[in-house]
C-alpha cells in the first residue's frame, strides 16, 4: 500500500461497527422473509448493488471453499461463521471507505 503512492483512509472502530451492523441487517432481513424467492431476491439485490463486487465475490468464494473443507473434515464449528462475518465486514469497510488520495511529493 505504501508503494502505491496513495494516502489510504483510516477505517475507525466506529466505521467497522457500522459496516457490521449493515451486513447483519441485510442478512437478518433476507432470512426473515417468508417467501424463499423474496429472500433470494433480497440477497441478490445486496450483491448486485455492492460497490466492490469483485472483492466481495473473491472473499465469499474463499470463505465458501474454507467452509466446505471444514464440513468435509467434520471440523466445522459454530464459531466459524464469525470468521466469515469478519471477512465480509472488512470487504464492506474497504468498499465504503473514502477513496485514497495521491500523496504530495516535495
Amino acid at each position: 500500500m505504501h508503494e502505491s503512492g496513495l494516502d489510504w483512509p483510516l477505517i475507525s472502530a466506529e466505521e467497522q461497527e457500522r459496516q457490521l451492523a449493515r451486513i447483519v441487517g441485510a442478512v437478518t432481513f433476507s432470512e426473515h422473509l417468508s417467501d424463499p424467492i423474496a429472500s433470494d431476491a433480497a440477497r441478490g439485490q445486496y450483491l448486485a448493488n455492492h460497490p466492490e463486487q469483485p472483492l466481495l465475490a473473491f472473499v465469499l468464494g474463499e470463505c465458501s471453499g474454507w467452509l466446505r473443507e471444514l464440513a468435509r473434515t467434520h471440523t466445522k464449528k459454530e464459531s466459524d461463521k464469525f470468521v466469515m462475518m469478519a471477512a465480509v465486514n472488512l470487504v464492506n469497510c474497504i468498499a465504503y471507505a473514502a477513496s485514497p488520495t495521491r500523496r504530495r511529493t516535495l
